[in-house]
């Protein structure tokens, strides 16, 4: 299962734009995702926007698992800012 929380376009050579997903409809994803399959771990990607990561802090506070992840990049390889 996956939650969208921010969207690119990309190629191999790079990022060319991204886009934001609001924090209402990732929390809305959430909620769908965890209310049918509880999971055993969780790993995050990109979080855009502080009020993303403020629902994903909220949500890790209500759903308990002994294996939360991080996978963030804080600048691409390319260095390429949209």
């Amino acid at each position: 299962m996956a939650v969208i929380a921010a969207m690119t376009a990309q190629n191999t050579l790079g990022v060319s734009a991204v886009a934001e997903v609001s924090p209402h409809f990732v929390a809305q994803q959430l909620d769908a995702v965890l209310i049918d399959i509880p999971p055993d771990a969780t790993k995050t990607g990109m979080l855009l926007t502080a009020d993303v990561i403020d629902v994903r802090c909220s949500e890790s506070k209500t759903v308990r698992h002994n294996k939360p992840g991080s996978g963030s990049v804080m600048v691409s390889t390319s260095a390429r800012r949209c």
